[in-house]
Parts: structure tokens; C-alpha cells; sequence
């Protein structure tokens, strides 16, 4: 059993709720994750070792508040919705709001400025000329080595 001060506990719980995911390395060596900073206290800006990050990943994973996928030596976490209620009552988050990935992106573009773009040449199925009028393809050739 490690002890994982709670301020990392805390730093975790932020960064997957911010980004409703988080991928960790599978390795026994201590080494830091870059993603996930937190002030310890002198106020320096710190990042938290594999260890604990992996041990608050499996705590979550057996309450089931995580989804776990394991791939290529990396172990790949999904947020669930009751995981999601955890960690509101945990950082104590409203729930009005939404993690960034959940949060649908419009585009401010109606959709037929958006076909106009440069590569989007193709013309409507309407106006195409039917497959009879189309040039024939050229044959095939076969190379015999």
C-alpha cells in the first residue's frame, strides 16, 4: 500500500476531469507524468511520479469509475459517469460544469461555406453527370515478372 499525499490526489482528479481521460506507461521506474502539475508546499510547480498516479488509477478502476484499455505497454483510462460524480463531490464541482471533451465545438460556418473550402471540390450528387456520360477508365494491366 503507497501513501499518496492528497494534493496529488487532488491534481489527478483535475486533470481527468478536465480531460475525461488520461494514458499512463506502463513502467516500475519512479519517473514524473508531465501532464499533471501541482504546487507543493514552497509553491513550486511539481509533477507527481508514476507511482501514485498509478495507484489512484487503480483505486478508481476497481470502483469501477474508470475504464481501463491496456495497449503497446500503456494503460489507456476512460472516465465513467459515476466516476464523473465522484470526482464532482470530491474537487466539489457543480454540475453545470461539463469536462472540455464533453462539451460539443460548433463551427460558426453554416454548412454550405463549408463546402465552398479549397479540396472540397466535389459537386453535389445532382449535379454530376450520370455514369454512362462519364470518360471510360483507362484498362488494366496486369506485370507478369
Amino acid at each position: 500500500m503507497v501513501h499518496v499525499p492528497k494534493v496529488v490526489k487532488l491534481a489527478v482528479f483535475k486533470h481527468l476531469f478536465k480531460n475525461n481521460s488520461l494514458a499512463l506507461k506502463d513502467t516500475n521506474r519512479t519517473q514524473e507524468i508531465a501532464e499533471i502539475t501541482y504546487a507543493d508546499e514552497q509553491g513550486n510547480d511539481v509533477h507527481p511520479r508514476n507511482l501514485y498516479v498509478n495507484m489512484i488509477m487503480n483505486s478508481l478502476h476497481s470502483r469501477q469509475y474508470v475504464k481501463e484499455t491496456y495497449a503497446w505497454g500503456h494503460h489507456y483510462y476512460l472516465l465513467t459517469a459515476d466516476g464523473e460524480k465522484y470526482i464532482r463531490r470530491e474537487l466539489d464541482i457543480d454540475a453545470t460544469v461539463r469536462p472540455d471533451p464533453c462539451t460539443k465545438q460548433i463551427s460558426e460556418k453554416p454548412v454550405e461555406e463549408r463546402r465552398q473550402r479549397e479540396g472540397f471540390n466535389r459537386a453535389p450528387r445532382e449535379e454530376r453527370a450520370p455514369r454512362e456520360e462519364r470518360a471510360p477508365r483507362a484498362p488494366r494491366t496486369e506485370k507478369k515478372e
